[in-house]
């Protein structure tokens, strides 16, 4: 595949798979609410210093589950851990569910062994406690980016906008579909809206009416069903 071949309006399905990943970032933000789990002291009890970390708690993109971000799913999970004598992290438990069952296991892989914190203090010693965090996931939109990496970036301008839709309104509708070996499409959604529902409609219907021609990918000359993500970016 030649660089660049996937900006053209004819996209390569081959393009679009888990490079992507590479995109995608999660961040992990301390919350000052207690621990109410057994077995050890609150790290946020009275008269105590908010636990400090002491290495990155940064998620990265290699943590995001595949199929979360192929189906469009975010969302904060708050874990309550151990925070042991010598700043190490486990037994970390789902305190309050994303609503996806992979993010929340991925956030706990990501934090257990993983997460340090400096030795929490107790009347002049080290002591385990319990704490937690929240981990938000987040699939960022940026369509520079994206065509970087092969996605699929269309432009739609003032006279693509549905009737009763400002042409002042901006937004991205991004959809992943499913490509047939003759380049028919199979299966498409809308994994992240626009916020407006009239683009979203109005970005699918462009797309089953053939408004950009999709070649499947090929392995030794063989055409594949294949998957296929469109980032359908709405310009004022």
């Amino acid at each position: 595949m030649k660089p660049g071949s996937c900006r053209q309006k004819t996209f390569r399905a081959g393009c679009a798979p888990t490079i992507l990943l590479m995109l995608i970032a999660a961040a992990a933000n301390a919350e000052t609410q207690s621990s109410t789990n057994p077995g050890a002291p609150n790290c946020v009890a009275a008269g105590s210093q908010r636990p400090e970390a002491a290495n990155d708690h940064a998620i990265d993109s290699n943590n995001y589950p595949l199929l979360s971000w192929m189906n469009g799913e975010a969302g904060n999970v708050m874990l309550d851990f151990r925070i042991n004598v010598d700043g190490t992290v486990d037994d970390v438990t789902v305190a309050r569910s994303s609503g996806s069952a992979r993010l929340d296991g991925a956030a706990v892989d990501a934090v257990n062994g993983h997460w340090r914190y400096k030795p929490v203090v107790f009347g002049g010693k080290p002591v385990a406690c319990r704490y937690r965090a929240i981990v938000a996931w987040r699939i960022p939109l940026d369509p520079l980016q994206w065509a970087k990496f092969g996605y699929g970036v269309v432009q739609m301008h003032a006279p693509d906008y549905p009737p009763g839709v400002s042409s002042q309104t901006g937004g991205i509708t991004a959809i992943l579909m499913t490509i047939g070996v003759d380049g028919s499409m199979l299966d498409a959604k809308v994994v992240h809206s626009s916020g407006i529902p009239e683009l979203d409609s109005a970005a699918m219907t462009a797309l089953k009416n053939q408004r950009w021609p999709i070649t499947p990918a090929k392995m030794q000359g063989t055409a594949l069903k294949s998957v296929v993500g469109l980032l359908v970016v709405w310009s004022p």
